[in-house]
């Protein structure tokens, strides 16, 4: 309690200390670092108080719904600071949230700031896990038929409500930010509704297929479909607010990283396993011949491929466009799917690598209590999953017109990160080997244990330098076909008439950086046509342009 009366003490301190800033700060006195530090302190004041005086209602409303068992002298200290966290807390925060909800309402550089993105993100956030937390409780409870108390469908209805009403206040001041709160709830939600779906269906399939058929017994579902219940109503309005932000790098971000790419991913990961499991038995080395037993995880993996071809299809809708239109959304699209494919072909590469160096050097085994067929079977399965999708869409993105594709920055970062991950495994598996050979060297064990030991870095190696080889021809290959661009200066100081056209003009002609001097002085106005005239062939990296009567002069300059 001395702790909890030193930060309330504080908290008031600082909270005089904001009003006192704000209302001597002035951005025209140079005050726009004091506006940045009261900020901070306002908004992680502002969050402070949130949790304390959340916590502090739900425990006293849990404490009186509780009933006689909640009476007991043990509760003495939690009804104490729960009410200490309510009387002193309460205040607090409604004074400096009707304070900061009038700066942000009237002074539009506060909606834009660090500060109120920090406390609009972490506090939505915060109320939505923890009322996703305590409805999955009680959903899941109702469901499963068990006793359940008031506590947890208070704590809901508290920090829940908190979500609304912040949710509201985020939506009335809409601005660019507001997207990075929609997003993060957003993403909550369907990570949830999509683990509890797969769930869920696994059960379904599990109850179906294989307890009541084999063992005669079924798993419930109340737990199962909770998380897909809860999962959904967090998903739903925070992406039904999101999908109408400006398409940002934010916002893309979402939705390839993790719609489009987590989707594609989970679906290539499942699936291969369920590959795997049927070669395993078919031609390989089961551990156990009961058929109930080894294919005991297929439910689950096959739910969790269901799950995210549904997310990868929803996802990849938002974004593919037109089949007719070549839009850089679409192209990104097809990019990060060849690239996930091409990784999973390259483990399954590097795989079937190590199984042969393993047949070489007479191992029975590629890891302990994996037997060598199956691991080449695990192998195959990643080749046979990951190198049709790199294979289709990299057949798809040749066929389009090299002129526009070579151009394109997806596709430059596309080849330059594929270059760069290969360099960095390869670099790695390269002091990985010749760490492990000299060491046998010194201690004068060379032989099969070493190639052995060298296996997994030498199959590295080659993968890695197979990559790198083919994207280094791809990138070659594209330099040759790439026009080449005409030598422009980088800097270009106009100096004459006030014209903005002029300098629009220029910064397109020659991408560079434009500053525009007006002349004090008459002088006759200069045409578009006649600096871009005067700018024609020429290629030093700075220069000047000077109005005149004679028209523009070009002088070549050099800044220290």
């Amino acid at each position: 309690m001395i702790f909890f009366g030193f930060a309330v003490l504080f908290g008031a301190v600082v909270l005089g200390v904001v009003v006192a800033l704000s209302r001597r700060g002035d951005d025209r006195s140079g005050g726009g670092d004091a506006h940045g530090v009261r900020r901070f302190f306002q908004y992680l004041l502002l969050y402070a108080l949130l949790l304390i005086v959340a916590n502090g209602l739900a425990g006293l409303l849990g404490w009186a719904l509780g009933g006689p068992d909640s009476l007991a002298l043990r509760f003495e200290t939690s009804l104490a600071r729960n009410l200490s966290f309510v009387l002193i807390g309460l205040p607090l925060y409604a004074a400096l949230g009707w304070w900061s909800l009038g700066k942000l309402r009237s002074d539009p550089r506060e909606r834009q700031s660090f500060g109120w993105l920090f406390y609009s993100t972490a506090a939505t956030t915060t109320a939505l896990v923890v009322a996703m937390t305590h409805l999955h409780d009680v959903v899941a409870g109702l469901a499963e038929g068990e006793r359940w108390y008031g506590s947890p469908l208070v704590s809901f209805v508290v920090w829940g409500g908190l979500w609304v009403v912040h949710w509201l206040v985020i939506r009335r001041l809409a601005h660019r930010i507001v997207e990075l709160p929609l997003l993060v709830g957003s993403a909550i939600g369907l990570l949830t509704a999509a683990v509890g779906l797969a769930q869920f269906l696994s059960g379904a399939i599990e109850m179906v297929a294989v307890r009541n058929l084999l063992l005669g017994d079924g798993p419930g579902l109340g737990e199962d479909g909770a998380t897909l219940l809860v999962g959904a109503a967090a998903w739903i309005p925070n992406w039904w607010a999101a999908r109408t932000v400006t398409r940002s790098p934010l916002w893309l971000g979402y939705v390839f990283v993790l719609g489009v790419g987590g989707g594609l991913a989970t679906v290539l990961t499942a699936a291969g396993a369920v590959l795997q499991s049927l070669l395993v038995w078919w031609v390989g080395d089961p551990r156990t011949t009961d058929a109930a037993r080894h294919f005991s995880d297929v439910p689950e993996q096959l739910s969790a491929a269901i799950v995210g071809g549904i997310v990868w299809w929803y996802h990849r809708a938002l974004v593919a466009g037109p089949a007719t239109e070549r839009t850089e959304p679409k192209r990104i699209y097809e990019y990060l799917m060849a690239g996930i494919g091409l990784l999973a072909a390259a483990g399954g590469l590097t795989a079937l690598l190590v199984a042969f160096f393993e047949a070489v050097t007479g191992s029975p085994t590629i890891v302990e209590g994996t037997s060598a067929i199956n691991t080449l079977l695990r192998a195959a399965t990643f080749l046979l999953i990951g190198a049709p999708v790199w294979w289709f869409f990299w057949r798809r993105i040749a066929r389009e017109k090299p002129e526009a594709e070579i151009a394109s920055p997806t596709r430059r970062i596309y080849l330059f990160t594929i270059l760069g991950l290969s360099s960095v495994a390869a670099v790695v598996a390269l002091i990985t080997a010749v760490f492990i050979l000299f060491e046998d060297l010194l201690a004068g064990t060379v032989g099969a244990d070493t190639l052995r030991s060298l296996r997994i870095a030498v199959a590295s190696l080659i993968t890695t330098g197979v990559l790198a080889a083919y994207h280094w021809a791809v990138y070659r290959g594209d330099r040759r076909l790439a026009p080449t661009a005409p030598e422009r200066p980088r800097f270009v100081l106009l100096i004459g008439p006030a014209d903005d056209e002029i300098t629009k003009a220029v910064r397109d002609l020659t991408k560079a950086r434009v500053q525009l001097w007006r002349r004090a002085d008459t002088v006759p106005p200069w045409s578009v046509d006649a600096v871009v005239a005067a700018l024609a062939g020429v290629s030093a990296d700075e220069v000047v342009v000077v109005a005149g009567p004679d028209g523009p002069q070009v002088i070549e300059v050099e800044r220290d």
